[in-house]
């Protein structure tokens, strides 16, 4: 299985995080989810489970954040836009 995500040398576009433009901000959050392809899953898949899972917070705040996750996403999907 193979999952892709758009980065830009190496790191997510700005316009996905804190750095994103007024338009695609409330509260002065970024609101505006970045896509995920998924191709050569097994066809028996029947769901994945997705973690946004932040390494890079360790020097920051002594651990590994976890951003969000999602589940019971149908094994169907090959795109989340």
């Amino acid at each position: 299985m193979k999952i892709d995500v758009p980065l830009e040398n190496g790191l997510l576009p700005d316009r996905y995080g804190k750095f994103a433009p007024a338009t695609n901000q409330l509260a002065g959050q970024p609101v505006t989810s970045f896509p995920i392809k998924i191709s050569n899953a097994p066809t028996t898949t029947k769901a994945y489970a997705i973690v946004m899972v932040d390494y890079d917070s360790i020097p920051v705040c002594g651990f590994t954040w976890i951003h969000w996750i999602a589940t019971n996403i149908p094994g169907d999907w090959q795109e989340i836009p």
